[in-house]
Order: C-alpha cells, then sequence, then structure tokens
C-alpha cells in the first residue's frame, strides 16, 4: 500500500501565555478549550476579551489552562491550545485532510454537490450544560450493529491503518463473531498531565464498520479504560480519529443541522502525516476549502 500524505487539524495562532505563535489543535473531541501555559503558573483559567479563529471574532472566550508540553505539536514546537466544542459548534467546521485547508463557516454555508450526507445523533450548536459532553457524535454499522461513533480529530494513532478506540462494551459486541488477539499495550498522556494505560487487539476475521457508502476493514481495535467519557458510558461505543478520518479527503461537521458530510470517496493506505500546520481558508465560500 502507498502511503498518503495527510494533515493533522492544526493552526498557527498566538498563546497569549508567552506571547508567540504556536501550533493549535482543532479537536472535536474536546469539549473545552484549552491554552497551554507551558509549565507556568497562572491559574486554572483565562479570559480574553475577544479571541479570533480566521475571519471569525469570539468575545469573552474562556480558556482552561494546561501544560501542554507532552504534545509534540509541530516542527518541534510545542502545542499552544486546543479548540474545543465549547468555540467549535457556533461555526460549521470544513477540513480538507489531504490539502491541509481547514474553514469554519455560518450556518447558511452551501455544502459541495456530492457529498455523503450523514446524520449527527449528538451535536449542538445550543449544548445542554447540564448534559453530556457536545461531541459530534454519529451511528454506524459494524457487523450488523448500530453503534455510536464519536468523531474526534485530535485523536491519533500514528503509523496505525484502520483504528478504532472503543470501550469494553463494544469489544464484548466485536468479540461474540471475532477471535481477539492482544497485541500489545501502551501508555498515554493525556492534557491534564494524568496517564493509564491502553489494550490493543487485532480481530479475525477482521470486522467491517459501515459509514455512509463504505465498507472499512478495522485493523486495530483500541481499549480504553472506563475512566472517562465516553467510555465509562453504559452503553457500546467508540472513537473515530485521524485513522479512519483521514481516509476521506475532507469533512464538514454541522452543529446547526446536527448533521455531516464526507467526501464519496475513500483512500486507503498507510497516512504519512506531515508535519505541517493547516491553511486557514478565510472566505466565506466553502468551494475554495475543497
Amino acid at each position: 500500500m502507498r502511503a498518503r500524505n495527510v494533515y493533522h487539524p492544526y493552526i498557527m495562532m498566538k498563546n497569549e501565555i508567552l506571547g508567540i505563535m504556536a501550533p493549535w489543535l482543532i479537536d472535536t473531541g474536546a469539549n473545552v478549550s484549552v491554552m497551554s501555559n507551558y509549565g507556568r503558573n497562572q491559574g486554572n483559567d483565562i479570559i480574553l476579551n475577544e479571541f479570533s479563529i480566521g475571519n471569525g471574532i469570539y468575545k469573552n472566550v474562556i480558556f482552561l489552562l494546561q501544560d501542554l508540553r507532552v504534545f509534540s505539536g509541530i516542527n518541534d514546537q510545542k502545542q499552544g491550545g486546543t479548540i474545543g466544542t465549547d468555540l467549535l459548534c457556533t461555526k460549521v467546521l470544513f477540513i480538507n485532510f489531504e490539502k491541509a485547508k481547514i474553514g469554519f463557516f455560518k450556518k447558511s454555508y452551501r455544502p459541495p454537490l456530492g457529498l455523503i450526507r450523514l446524520p449527527l445523533i449528538e451535536y449542538s450548536n445550543s449544548p445542554d450544560p447540564e448534559g453530556l459532553p457536545n461531541i459530534p457524535t454519529l451511528v454506524v454499522d459494524i457487523d450488523g450493529y448500530e453503534v455510536k461513533m464519536q468523531i474526534d480529530t485530535g485523536k491519533s494513532n500514528d503509523g496505525v491503518l484502520q483504528s478504532i478506540s472503543v470501550n469494553q462494551q463494544l469489544l464484548d459486541i466485536i468479540g461474540k463473531n471475532h477471535t481477539l488477539e492482544k497485541t500489545h499495550s501502551e501508555t498515554v498522556n493525556v492534557s491534564n498531565g494524568s496517564f493509564f494505560n491502553v489494550s490493543h487487539f487485532k480481530a479475525t476475521p477482521t470486522p467491517i464498520l459501515k459509514i455512509g457508502d463504505f465498507e472499512i476493514p478495522i485493523q486495530d481495535l483500541e481499549l480504553q479504560p472506563s475512566l472517562s467519557l465516553p467510555f465509562s458510558r453504559n452503553e457500546p461505543i467508540g472513537i473515530m480519529g485521524m485513522p479512519l478520518l483521514s481516509l476521506f479527503e475532507y469533512i464538514i461537521i454541522d452543529p446547526f443541522r446536527k448533521e455531516c458530510f464526507i467526501s464519496n470517496n475513500v483512500t486507503f493506505g498507510r497516512a504519512n502525516y506531515v508535519n505541517k500546520c493547516m491553511e486557514i481558508v478565510v472566505s466565506e465560500k466553502m468551494s475554495e476549502t475543497v
């Protein structure tokens, strides 16, 4: 299989703690936005009177402060922050993984023709503050079972082909018709400074995930501990991160219509993640992002 050049959804923006430009991660799997304090004691959060992303301006934005130096960022520049769905849910998000373009559009946008529409069962431009974290979630088919799957642009499994993260309930369902072989374990760090162990499994025969018109063989199952959402939910649930999302040239996530769109083509093969930030498209024409 040939390697595909794809880009993680990083954009260059200013970190107000150090006053420097740094790569920020566009993370649909995080429901709060975070600014790196680079290990400095600056309190628990910071409030900015004005904050801009592309041609969008946000007023009185609260960022959680955490030390994000554990994350590599881009070109040896440590991650300056994370843009979560508390901000992303106010715009229509468009990411082109192969052309390294990203756009934030108004709800009156017109999606390009020929895309595959997928309804979102969880995600809103006006989330319930007492409800579940506001993460875009759709329903996919795995071996005939309808399963909730979160869309997480911040989840990366570098070097892994088609991989999803699962909780124990979903792994048990897959294990009904497949032989599960544990391949390895690893320690994962998260932005709050904690660490936990995850285990990886190979299922034989290979399970098939159906999304839209596509059938994707799942080559790696990453079992997450039931320590936090969504894996602590008492139902089978998983996460689609970059190993699956980057199979599609681009994706649109719309919190207003509660739907997402994926390109009508899929390219299999090992991903070669390019160490470069994406370009922010400031035009309101989505066609310029495709």
